[in-house]
Parts: structure tokens; sequence; C-alpha cells
């Protein structure tokens, strides 16, 4: 299946075209495999879908792989609208617009917004899949300018201004656990029972959320509680719930690698 566009479109028109997730799904399905699927393990054509997962699963060696696998936009909590919307206003201007600007423009909340400009901006430098997305878009004419002020969906809640910097805690290096392919930066939470940190994964130098056992050894019931937490947070796609990762071995038991946020804890708040 072959994308073509006859003629030039405006956000709203892009917004009308993608109104809902499936034809965010269906347009992504063509733009990946425009003639039709590919098992991306044993290269086979015949695949059932599982479609409350939006998985496609090879009949011959039983793969599963969905159309936004290997991009900025696997197994996020966003709906797929919204990364339609997002992609094509900032590319229609050319990167240069804020999270403020796009949070209005595609009606996302602005930590949402900020988080999905973070991921996109370099979209139109990508020759792979996702620069064969950007280019199933087809871009207005026009000067950036003008695109940018053109009126967007009004976000419930109103604008949020940007929050003044927290210091978080140092951990002194004496305290801080042995957590293999990670180092510790900040303490994020504590208590009688639990340590969350800020980390950086050492081979890509990532951000994520580490979270582990306060005590220097921990208990059968602690070793239960991550393991069940990893499994749910693995399954659950809801915006909010942070994803985990992976469990990693640790001096004192084990520890729940978890994605970053930008969020702050209750108490900071």
């Amino acid at each position: 299946m072959k994308i073509t566009f006859t003629q030039q479109v405006s956000l709203d028109q892009h917004r009308n075209r993608f109104l809902t997730d499936d034809r965010c799904h269906q347009h992504f399905f063509a733009v990946r495999w425009p003639q039709g699927f590919v098992c991306p393990s044993c290269g086979h054509r015949e695949y059932y879908e599982v479609s409350l997962r939006k998985l496609f699963q090879c009949k011959q060696c039983h793969f599963q792989t969905s159309a936004t696998a290997g991009t900025m936009m696997h197994r996020t909590r966003t709906p797929l609208r919204y990364w339609f919307w997002g992609i094509y206003y900032v590319a229609a201007c050319k990167g240069e617009t804020t999270a403020q600007q796009l949070s209005e423009k595609i009606g996302l909340n602005y930590h949402a917004a900020r988080r999905m400009l973070g991921k996109i901006h370099d979209i139109e430098k990508d020759q792979g899949f996702m620069g064969d997305l950007l280019k199933s878009f087809k871009m207005p004419e026009g000067s950036k300018e003008e695109f940018s002020t053109r009126p967007g969906i009004e976000t419930q809640p109103g604008p949020v201004k940007e929050l003044y910097p927290i210091l978080e805690q140092k951990i002194p290096d004496r305290k801080k656990p042995e957590i293999p392919g990670y180092s510790l930066e900040e303490v994020i939470f504590l208590s009688s029972r639990t340590r969350l940190w800020r980390g950086r994964r050492q081979r890509d130098g990532i951000l994520v959320l580490i979270k582990g056992a306060a005590s220097s050894e921990q208990s059968e019931q602690e070793l239960a509680e991550i393991r069940h937490e990893h499994e749910i947070t693995q399954a659950l796609e809801i915006d909010g719930v942070l994803r985990a990762e992976e469990l990693v071995r640790c001096e004192n038991g084990w520890a729940l690698i978890l994605e970053n946020t930008e969020g702050l804890p209750l108490r900071k708040l």
C-alpha cells in the first residue's frame, strides 16, 4: 500500500485525518509495511492480529511485534494521535517551538508535551522509519512563524509555569550501594523500608530511577513485593505509572530499574 497525498494539509486537517488511535495505527502499519506485513524475525508474510494489544504474531515462527516497535512511540502511554499531531507540528515549525506552544497546539498537558518535544527534536534527521513517517505527512507551505501563530486546542488545566529547580539530597559515596551497570546520583525518597534514587545507566548515559530496599539485607517479603511490582508495571501502559525496565541484582538484594520522570515527589510539593 503506497501512501500518497495530493495536497498540502494544515494542522486542523492533519488532526482530523488522525482523530483516533485506530487511524494512527492503520497509517503506521501502511508506512512500516507498504507491501504488506513482513515478520522481522523470519521474513514470513502471514500473521495473526492480537487486536487488544495492537500486536502482530507471525504464523510461522510465532514472533510478536507491533507497528511502533523500535520507535520513540513504542510502549508509550501518550495516545498515538498526540504523537502524530506533535510530530507534524514540530516539523512544520522547523523544530523551533517550545513545550508550552506544543502543549497548547495539540491539547496535551505541559509535562507530557515537554517529554515528547525532547524525543522528536531530531526526527527530520532520521532517515529510517521515522523519516518515512514524517514524509507521509505532507507539510504545509508558508513560514514557521505563520504556522505557529494559528490557533490550537486549549489544554486542561491551563498553562503550567516552569518549576523552580529542586536540589535533590546528595548521597555520600560511603552510603551508596553498588548497582551493577548503574551509577547513583540523587536520593529521591527515603523510608524505613524503601529507597528511591535517580541514577544513570552506564552503557548509554540515560537517567533512570532505581528502587531498592533501605535495609542492608532484603527480606523475602520485600523481594516478593519488588518482583510483583516489576511484573505488574511491565504490563501496564497508564499515564502516571512508571514503566519498569529490569530487575538488577545488587549487594543487598534486588533493585528495580524504572524509567525516569521529571515529576516531583508529593513531599516536595
